[in-house]
């Protein structure tokens, strides 16, 4: 049962930064996100 919550937090955890992700993609849509590709 413990396992079963831990992997729910997870997948919880895992749906917040991948909106995180998403909008932060959005916001620099507007050219910084091709620097941002290059400097990694």
């Amino acid at each position: 049962m413990a396992q079963f919550s831990l992997s729910r937090s997870f997948l919880l955890l895992a749906l917040m930064i991948g909106l995180f992700i998403r909008r932060m993609v959005r916001f620099l849509d507007k050219g910084d996100a091709f620097w941002l590709a290059r400097e990694v």
